[in-house]
């Protein structure tokens, strides 16, 4: 589905059914609920996203415009288990993490005296089970830095989404996250990263890739690399794809490339500042199908991994 390019549906085969719609605005990017009923539609450096309903008008969405021009839409969609779906942005404030219903716009985090701490959210997602919501954001100076939170804790008081901790163990910045499952996560460090602490008990440093467990708050494991990885994509059998440069497949164990996609662009991305950068080109992860899309001027190319 390219909902940015007018609701139009591309099936395998190549079939186009054509743009339904055509968006008055600078829209750029967009994300799907896991029921496939709801969309937005966003522009990664602005302010504005637009809810859609089986492809239908919802609602409009706005975010803080603070910095806004530097760093990504923070986003997500989340399915609870009795199906409800929600969104999961920062309409007041850049530091303000808010949960709604998606069909009623029902804020679900009315807490007034909240205090959260001074984190860019950020390249927001979603545990595949719906439990935790991931934050892949920064402070100042800039840092590249994660956090993670449960969903239901969050719903029951708001005011946990305003402690924003770091991994315990990481001591370079984490330019990107996302979940290996319900209780892990993947981070990594860029090879240019900035790198703060030499304790010796520290084990993640820059370039490095690595498994936190959420449930510990320890490093389960983690892998040196000499290159930057980019956003990931969990395949499984202890492999993950990057998108930094190009499409590759990493070893999760080693930290290096078993296979490489080099006419497979994939832009720069490695961080949720992107002011800096040439148009992303659209990729869609599926992780549980262990495939992934890339988009380019003339073609949608499909990996199955």
């Amino acid at each position: 589905m390219d909902w940015v390019g007018g609701n139009r549906k591309i099936q395998l085969d190549g079939k186009d059914s054509g743009p339904r719609v055509i968006w008055a605005y600078r829209f750029d990017a967009a994300i799907q609920s896991p029921s496939g009923r709801y969309a937005a539609v966003y522009e990664r450096l602005g302010t504005k996203a637009v809810l859609l309903d089986n492809g239908e008008h919802l609602r409009e969405l706005n975010r803080s415009f603070y910095h806004a021009n530097v760093y990504e839409y923070p986003i997500a969609f989340i399915q609870l288990p009795d199906g409800r779906e929600l969104i999961a942005h920062c309409p007041e404030e850049y530091n303000r993490i808010e949960i709604d219903d998606v069909e009623t716009g029902k804020r679900l985090t009315p807490k007034s005296d909240r205090k959260p701490d001074d984190f860019f959210h950020s390249r927001l997602s979603v545990s595949h089970d719906g439990r935790r919501l991931l934050s892949a954001g920064w402070v100042w100076h800039p840092f590249n830095s994660v956090a993670t939170w449960l969903i239901q804790e969050a719903l029951a008081d708001s005011r946990v989404l305003d402690k924003a901790c770091s991994p315990h163990g990481a001591g370079a910045e984490i330019n990107c996250a996302s979940f290996l499952d319900s209780d892990r996560n993947l981070m990594n460090s860029s090879i240019d990263a900035d790198d703060f602490s030499d304790d010796e008990d520290t084990l993640f440093h820059k370039g490095s890739l690595a498994v936190f467990d959420l449930r510990s708050n320890t490093i389960e494991s983690v892998a040196k690399t000499d290159q930057t990885l980019g956003t990931m994509l969990w395949l499984g059998d202890d492999r993950i794809a990057s998108f930094y440069g190009f499409a590759k497949i990493i070893d999760l164990k080693t930290g290096k490339a078993t296979f490489n996609w080099p006419d497979i662009m994939t832009g720069k991305q490695d961080s949720s500042i992107i002011h800096y950068l040439d148009s992303l080109p659209p990729i869609a992860m599926d992780s549980s199908g262990k495939r992934f899309a890339v988009a380019s001027k003339d073609r949608i190319t499909v990996v199955q991994c």
